[in-house]
């Protein structure tokens, strides 16, 4: 299952974003598609990761721990239009 995830790095940690594949690989759920923009405030990460709801709720709660990232969310992708239970509820539980 399809999974969009968005991401807040620190724009000053130029390993940030390896530190989120890496966990992504870690954790088993494939990476399918990915967008990074910086400004001088905030890196955006916007990726779409493969695997199962129970996975990616763990690959969050990771995602969030990692240093230099400032916020992780991300919600089920499919028919719903991204309107699916937000499983950010999930990281926080």
């Amino acid at each position: 299952m399809l999974h969009h995830v968005e991401l807040t790095l620190t724009p000053t940690d130029p390993t940030a974003l390896e530190r989120v594949v890496a966990t992504c690989r870690a954790r088993r759920c494939a990476v399918v598609a990915l967008a990074f923009e910086t400004t001088d405030a905030a890196g955006r990460l916007r990726m779409t990761v493969d695997g199962d709801p129970g996975r990616v709720r763990h690959l969050l709660r990771r995602l969030g721990g990692l240093v230099g990232v400032l916020d992780a969310d991300g919600a089920p992708s499919g028919p719903a239009g991204g309107a699916a239970a937000d499983v950010t509820a999930a990281r926080a539980g």
